[in-house]
């Protein structure tokens, strides 16, 4: 049987994504960096600041979503058009074309699989959209704020998930 007519072939390599996210949480580490300005942190002693395992996690989830798509030359696939949002009414439609954006950028590379991701949108203001990201398995959910004005995303804040 070839592997296109397996019917359970996507369930099989959703369950090995899954797998292999869930073996990279605990191993990754990357240099702390501030999720708006893109600038390195440097610890108390002077030293580049590392983070690792969730907090890994969720940095490159803020890096791919102010990337802009096609800038980082060396993965111009990494990154959204959200800027190209600037003047988008605060709708429904709006906040399903960002979701949209977001999980393409975490998934088009298997960074997460799409199977345990969610994105809820909801209006915060008259121009400001917030994002609620949610990887299963993690402790902590991502919430993103996005000016509609300017297509920017003007602040990020982790929130953990209580049972």
């Amino acid at each position: 049987m070839r592997f296109a007519e397996d019917p359970r072939w996507d369930e099989r390599v959703d369950e090995q994504l899954e797998r292999i996210f869930r073996d990279a949480l605990e191993q990754s580490t990357d240099i702390r960096i501030d999720p708006i300005t893109g600038d390195l942190i440097v610890n108390s002693a002077g030293d580049l600041d590392i983070v690792r395992g969730e907090d890994a996690i969720f940095q490159q989830i803020m890096f791919r979503i102010r990337t802009v798509r096609g800038t980082y030359a060396i993965y111009p696939e990494c990154g959204t058009e959200l800027m190209a949002m600037a003047g988008a009414p605060n709708s429904e439609e709006t906040g399903m074309e960002i979701s949209d954006q977001i999980l393409r950028a975490l998934t088009h590379d298997g960074f997460i699989p799409a199977s345990l991701l969610q994105i809820e949108m909801a209006p915060t203001g008259e121009n400001e959209i917030t994002g609620f990201i949610f990887v299963e398995g993690l402790t902590s959910a991502l919430a993103m704020v996005m000016d509609l004005r300017t297509g920017e995303v003007t602040k990020f804040q982790k929130i953990l998930i209580t049972s």
